[in-house]
């Protein structure tokens, strides 16, 4: 039990660390790292560049991770 509490927990601060984000960063973010895209279908998906992506990445990782180390 306490151990479900925690991943629940864990879960919601996740979610509203993503939900933070700007829009463009949260769409970067969920099709990289949890629908698995390629930075190249990433761009095709959102109709920008390899690099805008890459950009839009980065800065969300750093969010996320700062926003989670709180």
């Amino acid at each position: 039990p306490a151990g479900q509490f925690a991943a629940d927990r864990l879960g919601k601060n996740i979610m509203a660390a993503i939900e933070s984000l700007p829009v463009r960063q949260q769409q970067c973010f969920l099709l990289r790292s949890w629908e698995g895209l390629s930075v190249k279908e990433t761009a095709a998906a959102m109709r920008l560049n390899s690099g805008s992506v890459k950009v839009h990445y980065s800065r969300a990782l750093a969010k996320l991770k700062a926003v989670l180390e709180e």
